[in-house]
């Protein structure tokens, strides 16, 4: 493994043994590794990712099926790459931008959230935080280093309903204030059973969450989650029944 960052993800579907098949992203610049275990944990196979960029960062990972198993991450200039492998991480033979035409503006000003599928209808929801428009590229924080006079205050949603060929963009919530930020870190992603998906996201200092009932298209919030006051990043979700 490559180490950094991680992510973990396994299987609705049993394999032909039996077994959900778990699956460890890890990042080492150069390329994303995916290690798969088909055995319940007891091997694992090492599959490094040659992705179509040659720097990658913050990937994430997220599977559907008994074998298809999708990453996504940080291309540079810090675009979202989302890339799928067919056949339990072996290879990966698909890759496409979750950032669509209509947000081009965003490919270097975001900060991504985590990857999630939904195992009926294997909708693939890729979350992000942005800048709105593309005139806040002059103002926002330039790549997270150099502080803005405006930030990520959108929270986004790409989804694809091709099996990740494909995504489109829809707004979860736009914070009127351009100098709130949400990308302090992650934004979170997560789709119960009905295939209700839900995001969570925090400004720093409260944990907020919107929910949409078609799929990612529109979305009703935010509703306040923290009632205490303080400083509240690194929120998580995870979904169960409908």
């Amino acid at each position: 493994p490559g180490g950094g960052d991680t992510d973990l993800a396994v299987a609705p579907d049993k394999n032909a043994a039996g077994f959900y098949n778990v699956y460890v992203a890890s990042l080492s610049l150069a390329n994303v590794d995916v290690s798969t275990s088909i055995d319940g944990g007891a091997t694992w196979r090492l599959s490094p990712v040659t992705t179509p960029e040659t720097i990658d960062d913050r990937e994430w990972i997220a599977a559907d099926t008994n074998d298809k198993v999708c990453i996504s991450y940080h291309d540079a200039p810090q675009g979202i790459t989302v890339g799928c492998s067919p056949d339990a991480g072996l290879t990966f033979s698909q890759f496409s931008s979750a950032i669509d035409a209509a947000h081009i503006f965003q490919v270097s000003e975001n900060s991504i959230g985590n990857l999630a599928i939904d195992p009926a209808s294997h909708v693939i929801y890729q979350t992000y935080s942005a800048i709105t428009t593309a005139a806040e590229t002059a103002c926002a924080p330039q790549l997270g280093v150099v502080a803005g006079t405006c930030n990520y205050h959108g929270v986004y949603m790409a989804v694809s309903t091709d099996g990740g060929a494909s995504f489109t963009d829809y707004p979860v919530y736009i914070n009127p204030d351009p100098t709130v930020g949400y990308g302090h870190q992650f934004v979170n992603v997560s789709v119960d059973r009905a295939g209700n998906v839900y995001s969570v996201y925090t400004d720093d200092h409260h944990v907020y969450y919107s929910f949409s009932t078609d799929h990612g298209k529109t979305w009703k919030g935010p509703f306040l989650v923290s009632t205490t006051s303080g400083t509240q990043i690194f929120p998580w979700s995870t979904a169960g029944d409908a």
